[in-house]
C-alpha cells in the first residue's frame, strides 16, 4: 500500500519533471500527493494503524535518508513489538550516538532476540563505550547486562576493573561468572591473586568468584579451556 502510494505520487508529478523542476520544488509535489493519498486513512482505527506504520518504518530502513531519523525517535516508545524494532533499525541506521542510552530504554519493549539486537544497534551507534557499557549493566534483563559486560574488553583496563569490580557481588551467578571471566582478561596474576585475598577476606563472598579465579591462576591450560567452553 505504501509503496502504490509513492508510486501514484510520482506518477501524478511526472509532468513536473518534464518541465525540469527543481528537487526542492519536485520533492514538495511528491509530499503533496502522498498527503492527499493518505488523507483518506487518518481516520484508521488503532490496530490497522500500527501496521501502516511498521511497514512505513520498514521501508525507510531499506530506502530512507539520515533526516527519517526522526520517525524512528517519534515511535521508538509506541509499545508495539513490530513498531518498536523497526524504530531501532532506523536509528541504527541513522541515528546519533546520544540516542543509544534511549534504545535500550526501549529494548524493555521488544522479546528475546529483538531485544540483544536493540541493545547492540545502541553499543554501535555510542561513542562512549563505557558510558553505554554501565547503562546496559544497570538493566533488570541479564541479557543485556551480559552484554554490557562484553562491551567492557575493549575498553582500557583501569577503566573496566573500575566497571566490573562491583558486579562480583551481585547477586546473578551468570553476572558473577561474566565479570569475573572479563576482570581475568584485564588482570595479570599478581593482581589476580591480591584479588582472591581481598575478596575472600571479606567477611562474605561468593564461592564461584574465588574458584574462578583460582583455576585462572592455577589450573593446567587444558582444564581452563574446557571449563571455559561449558560456561
Amino acid at each position: 500500500m505504501l509503496r502504490e502510494a509513492i508510486e501514484t505520487a510520482i506518477i501524478k508529478t511526472r509532468p513536473a519533471l518534464a518541465q525540469h523542476v527543481e528537487r526542492p520544488q519536485l520533492e514538495e509535489l511528491v509530499e503533496q500527493k502522498l498527503n492527499e493519498h493518505f488523507e483518506s486513512y487518518k481516520n484508521l482505527d488503532p490496530f490497522t494503524l500500527k501496521r501502516f506504520q511498521a511497514a512505513a518504518l520498514r521501508v525507510l530502513c531499506e530506502r530512507g535518508e539520515p533526516s527519517d531519523a526522526k520517525y524512528g525517535r517519534m515511535l521508538l516508545f509506541a509499545n508495539e513489538h513490530d513498531i518498536v524494532l523497526q524504530a531501532v533499525r532506523l536509528l541504527a541506521r541513522f541515528g546519533e550516538s546520544d540516542e543509544a542510552p534511549r534504545i535500550v530504554d526501549a529494548a524493555g519493549q521488544l522479546y528475546f532476540e529483538a531485544r540483544r539486537e536493540a541493545a547492540e544497534a545502541a553499543v554501535t551507534l555510542a561513542e562512549d563505550k563505557v558510558a553505554i557499557a554501565r547503562v546496559l549493566i544497570e538493566n533488570d534483563d541479564n541479557s543485556l547486562r551480559q552484554l554490557g559486560i562484553e562491551v567492557m574488553e575493549g575498553v582500557e583496563s583501569k577503566q573496566s576493573i573500575e566497571v566490573l569490580l562491583p558486579l562480583l557481588d551481585d547477586n546473578s551467578d551468570s553476572i558473577r561468572a561474566a565479570a569475573i571471566d572479563q576482570l581475568s582478561k584485564h588482570m595479570k596474576p599478581k593482581g589476580k591473586r591480591t584479588m582472591i585475598d581481598a575478596y575472600s577476606q571479606g567477611g562474605y563472598y561468593f564461592y564461584n568468584v574465588i574458584t574462578r579465579l583460582d583455576r585462572g591462576l592455577y589450573a593446567p591450560g587444558w582444564l581452563r579451556t574446557a571449563v571455559a567452553r561449558k560456561s
